[in-house]
C-alpha cells in the first residue's frame, strides 16, 4: 500500500516505522526536518512540503497534536483538495468527538473516506503494538483493516459513525489525566510525611492503589526526569480540554476531571507545557511548599 502521513513526533515516528517494518510505500511530512530525515534514512520518503504530494496515495494517515494542525494541513494547506474520491483519510490523532465529525464533513464533498481511529499506549507500544478505537462507515472500516493490523495489535471496532472512537478515546483520556494527577498528589503527600518515595513506590506498585499510569509516571516522578518528554504535559492540557468540551455538550459536570485539567493548567502556565506530563508533581510539590 502506498500511505501519505503527516506527523512524525513521538507517536507518529514509530507509527511510521510500524509500516515501513511491513515493506509499505511511506511518504511522511512534519513541520520539523529531523524526523523526516531519519525516516528516509529508513526507507520512507521524505517529504519537506504537503503541496501536490498526497494525489497518488491510497490513505493518509494524521497523527498531529491537535484540531488546529488539522484544520491547518487540510484546509489551509490543501491536502484534503488533493486527494481521489475513495481515498481512506485516518485521523489516528486525539481531537474529540466534535472535531472529528467536522472532518468528515471537510471529506464529504471530495468523496473521502474517514477512520476515525484514535490511538493508546504511548511511544513504547507505536511501533505497531498500539491499541486502537476505530469508528466509520462499514466500507471505510473494510478499506482501513490492512493499515489498522499494520499499527495495532488491539483493535476496538466502537461504532458505525465517525466521532466514536474519539468519545472512546475521551474517556481513556479522563482516566489517564486524573490517574497521573492523583499519583502526583499521592506522592507529595508521601514526601510531606517523611516517607520514602522509593519506598512508597515499590509498595504501591504492587498494591491495590496502583494503576497503569501510577507505574509509568511515578518513577520519572521521584527522578525528575522531565526530558525529552515521552508525552508532553500540553497534551493533557488539550485532552482534558477535549474532556470538559465533550461533558458539557452533555450538560455532565465532571469534578476530579476538572480538578487534574486545572493542575495540568497551571503546569503549562508555568512554562511546563514542554515537559513530560510528569512534570505535573512540581506543581503539587509547589503547593505543599516542598519547592
Amino acid at each position: 500500500m502506498r500511505i501519505g502521513w503527516i506527523g512524525a513526533g513521538a507517536m507518529g515516528f514509530p507509527m511510521v516505522q510500524a509500516l515501513l517494518d511491513k515493506g509499505w510505500t511511506v511518504k511522511v511530512y512534519d513541520v520539523k526536518p529531523e524526523p523526516i530525515h531519519a525516516l528516509a534514512r529508513e526507507g520512507a520518503i521524505g517529504l519537506n512540503t504537503v503541496n501536490g504530494e498526497f494525489a497518488d496515495v491510497q490513505a493518509l494517515g494524521l497523527m498531529v497534536q491537535n484540531f488546529s494542525q488539522c484544520r491547518d494541513v487540510l484546509l489551509n494547506q490543501g491536502v484534503i483538495e488533493q486527494l481521489r474520491p475513495g481515498t481512506l483519510l485516518a485521523v489516528f490523532s486525539t481531537i474529540g468527538p466534535a472535531a472529528a465529525e467536522t472532518v468528515a464533513s471537510w471529506a464529504e464533498p471530495q468523496k473521502v473516506r474517514v477512520l476515525d481511529a484514535p490511538v493508546s499506549g504511548g511511544p513504547r507500544r507505536a511501533r505497531g503494538h498500539l491499541s486502537m478505537m476505530y469508528s466509520g462507515a462499514p466500507e471505510t472500516i473494510e478499506q482501513a483493516q490492512p493499515l489498522m493490523e499494520a499499527l495495532a495489535d488491539t483493535r476496538y471496532h466502537v461504532g458505525d459513525r465517525v466521532g466514536q472512537g474519539q468519545a472512546v478515546k475521551t474517556i481513556n483520556q479522563l482516566l489517564a489525566g486524573v490517574h497521573i494527577a492523583v499519583s502526583a498528589e499521592a506522592l507529595t503527600l508521601a514526601e510531606k510525611m517523611g516517607m520514602n518515595p522509593e519506598l512508597v513506590l515499590d509498595v504501591v506498585s504492587q498494591s491495590a492503589g496502583s494503576s497503569w499510569m501510577f507505574k509509568d509516571r511515578a518513577p520519572r516522578m521521584l527522578h525528575r526526569d522531565y526530558q525529552p518528554p515521552k508525552s508532553a504535559l500540553a497534551i493533557f492540557v488539550k485532552d482534558l480540554g477535549i474532556v470538559q468540551e465533550a461533558a458539557q455538550s452533555v450538560g455532565m459536570p465532571l469534578i476530579l476531571a476538572s480538578s487534574a485539567f486545572q493542575l495540568f493548567q497551571s503546569g503549562a502556565s508555568r512554562g511546563m507545557a514542554h515537559l513530560d506530563d510528569s512534570s505535573v508533581v512540581d506543581v503539587y510539590r509547589s503547593l505543599a511548599g516542598l519547592e
